[in-house]
């Protein structure tokens, strides 16, 4: 029942779908792991910038995922972020050593003391501030257990 237009039609698709030598109708640049690799990255990088100005956000953790995001997504940003100013030594830090700076981790300790101020003064419970000590204090552990990046 199917008219000749129709079976050449199907003839052709099917062949290009099978056919290695035929172009993408996407190219590999714009597969779907990697446009998700980028999205992540994007949103990353925007996680980041708003942790630098909510100190809740650890702004060099949503860095370093981002360029992590990027090595699988775009040469470009990945360039762009370890080249960058202020977020580039960090993540090169972690990169190249698994180290965090002193300056960081003291700047680390120091926001999570004033976050657990602010909230005793604003009357937050004290279950609540438990909790949020604990927390902290793995964080602690695990930041100054890492090394700190040589010339530090």
């Amino acid at each position: 029942m199917d008219s000749d237009q129709d079976k050449h039609f199907r003839q052709k698709t099917h062949t290009q779908q099978h056919n290695p030598e035929q172009p993408r109708l996407f190219p590999a640049r714009f597969s779907v792991p990697r446009l998700l690799w980028l999205g992540a990255g994007l949103a990353s990088v925007m996680l980041g910038l708003i942790g630098v100005i909510i100190p809740l956000l650890p702004t060099t953790v949503f860095m370093i995922l981002a360029a992590f995001c990027f090595a699988r997504s775009s040469a470009k940003l990945n360039t762009w972020l370890l080249e960058h100013r202020y977020f580039g030594p960090s993540i090169r830090h972690w990169q190249d050593h698994g180290a965090i700076p002193k300056s960081g981790k003291k700047a680390a300790l120091l926001a999570m003391i004033i976050m657990l101020c602010i909230g005793y003064f604003i009357g937050v419970s004290l279950l609540m501030l438990s909790v949020q000590s604990l927390m902290f204090i793995a964080v602690l552990i695990f930041i100054w257990s890492r090394p700190s990046p040589p010339n530090s």
